[in-house]
């Protein structure tokens, strides 16, 4: 399975690492801003065929790149760079929140029912220890 990266921060950073893990994925495409970012991911895949965008729009204009898409980014741009994915032809592993509106869930889900697309959202910490010990703390008052 081929995966794309949009968003190579500490999320991105950390699905690659696992991905990297998993026999036969391979990293086809990583999109940040941040030249310091994508020159980690260089380090990573040492001699690897992947191709490096730090703009998105360029990102999304070459087309499918991969089998998966994790979109990593801002909160405020998982909605638009979700749905821009879809239309790319990607499944989707992207990370919480959804969206920052009802709205922009209801677009994604829309879109990914529309074109028959996948989406796998994250909840990476959701039971983490720290957060268990916090619900334990609100609901016991």
């Amino acid at each position: 399975m081929k995966y794309a990266i949009l968003g190579f921060g500490s999320r991105g950073d950390f699905y690659d690492g696992l991905f990297k893990q998993i026999e036969n994925t391979q990293l086809a495409a990583v999109c940040d801003k941040r030249q310091s970012r994508l020159d980690l991911c260089k380090t990573r895949h040492n001699g690897e065929n992947v191709r490096y965008f730090t703009d998105d729009k360029e990102f999304f204009a070459a087309g499918k790149l991969a089998d998966l898409c994790v979109i990593s980014t801002l909160d405020e741009q998982h909605a638009d760079h979700a749905e821009a994915a879809l239309k790319c032809g990607y499944d989707l592993l992207l990370e919480k929140p959804i969206a920052c509106s009802e709205a922009d869930c209801e677009r994604i889900y829309r879109t990914a029912t529309e074109l028959n697309r996948k989406v796998t959202v994250c909840h990476v910490l959701r039971y983490a220890p720290f957060f268990a010990a916090i619900k334990h703390e609100i609901e016991s008052g």
